[in-house]
Formats: structure tokens, sequence, C-alpha cells
């Protein structure tokens, strides 16, 4: 089967791939003393991007585990804690049960950083090829939006929980493999449910279609025993391979910041 290249268009509700974290050229920066009289260290700056960037990726707001942080920035995980801290002692970031988030605050010092012209920052662009499951929701099964919150928080098997976000009219959840190549995501809305499995480091021409296809297989069966229902008494579930193409720029990220805030 070759890839749903017209199943990446932005109307359409569908499962949120990845987004490339390997941020580049961030440097350390001093904001205006009226929102924060403190320097801004490069760790701190690069959790913030990241909270930003995965929350214009899903257009909701990012709510990140440690456990997520440290997976997606690959950093030591005391390195993390004290650029956490740091960052709640200035209010930058909130802490919730479910991890951390960026505050108003944080929102206006990133969108000040990011509209300044000295400032170079680069997320590389990039396709991501997935398997996703779509369902549609009627009022006989849309039972599974409430299903989904027991999904919440989970590590099982190989899957690793990075985190959720959530806005007026979507839940999106999202997962890292152990190894770091694959990511799932979760989402659904009062119409949709649907779910995919990313091959991180495989293109539309390098992807391993059998092994992709036995991944989304073992992610499909451990979210079913969790939520307790077999995806398979639903017929007008459709089964399809997608792109996804990861782009986020500063342009991006300041109209998202501006409209969020």
């Amino acid at each position: 089967m070759q890839p749903d290249l017209n199943g990446t268009d932005s109307l359409e509700f569908r499962a949120c791939g990845p987004i490339n974290t390997q941020l580049q050229e961030v440097k350390s920066f001093s904001a205006d003393t009226e929102m924060l009289d403190e320097e801004v260290s490069t760790r701190e700056l690069t959790i913030l991007l990241l909270l930003a960037s995965e929350a214009v990726s899903k257009d909701s707001q990012a709510v990140l585990s440690f456990q997520g942080i440290k997976m997606k920035l690959n950093l030591h995980q005391q390195k993390i804690t004290k650029a956490l801290k740091r960052l709640l002692k200035k209010n930058l970031v909130k802490k919730t049960l479910n991890g951390y988030s960026l505050s108003k605050k944080g929102m206006q010092i990133i969108n000040s950083l990011l509209n300044s012209p000295d400032t170079c920052f680069k997320i590389p662009g990039q396709d991501y090829v997935g398997i996703e499951l779509k369902i549609p929701l009627n009022n006989s099964n849309n039972k599974l939006y409430n299903l989904v919150y027991l999904l919440k928080g989970r590590w099982f098997s190989k899957w690793r929980w990075i985190g959720m976000f959530e806005n007026s009219e979507s839940i999106k959840m999202e997962w890292q493999s152990l190894s770091g190549n694959l990511e799932a995501c979760l989402c659904i809305n009062d119409t949709t449910l649907c779910f995919a499995v990313f091959d991180i480091n495989s293109s539309p021409l390098s992807l391993n279609r059998e092994l992709l296809d036995a991944e989304f297989d073992n992610f499909s069966q451990k979210i079913q025993k969790i939520m307790n229902i077999d995806l398979a008494t639903y017929p007008s579930a459709s089964r399809a391979m997608i792109v996804t193409h990861s782009n986020c720029n500063k342009l991006k990220i300041c109209s998202w910041l501006t409209n969020y805030a």
C-alpha cells in the first residue's frame, strides 16, 4: 500500500505526527526586565521551546510529563530537574498532576524571544510515515470519548507516556517507544477517534512496512486491553498508511502563542 499523501490535509481531523524536537541554534536570552529580571539559560529555553512547539503542533496547550521532556530532549534527568525547578521559580511553567505546561508568562517570554530579529531558532521540517486507524463516532459509540481517559499517563509494554494536549474541541495523547524510534498519537473529538504509530527514523522511501504494521498492532492491542474494548466490532473503522510533515518555525509559534495567550 502506498502512503496516503493526501491524508495530511490540516483541515481533516487525524492523528498528529511527531515533531522534530532537535532544536538548533538556541541561544541564552536576557528577557525584558519588566517581564523577568533573571537570565533564562539555554537549557531552560530549550524546555520552553519544546513545550511551545509541541503545543503548536497539536494546536492545544501542551502538558508534558517529566519523562516526556527527558525523552524528547535526550537530556540527563538531573539537568531536567534543575532546569524545571528554575522555570517554576520564575513562573514560566506550571506543574500539574499531569505534568508541565507553559504559563502565560512563559508564553510571553517565548513570544518576546522569537519576535526578536536577533533570535535564530530552527526546528528542521521532516516527513514521518505512520499507520492510522480512524473510527467515526456517533450516538452508539461515543462512549469511546470517556474511555480514552483511561489511557492518560499510562505506560505499557515498550510505550512511555509523553503528554496530553487538550482544547475545547479535542483531546490528544502521545507516547514514545523506549528505543525512541516510534511515536504513537491518539486524537479524539465529538465525531472521530483516530490513533497512529509513526516511525520517527523512516521516510516514505525507506519504510519497513511489515515492521511498522507489527508495531501498530502491538500498540492497538495494548490500548484496547486498557480500555476494555474490541475495535473489530466497529465496522466503520478504516486503516491507512499516512505521511505527516513536521514544520514548526518562529512565525508559526509566535502566531499560535499570540492567539492562545
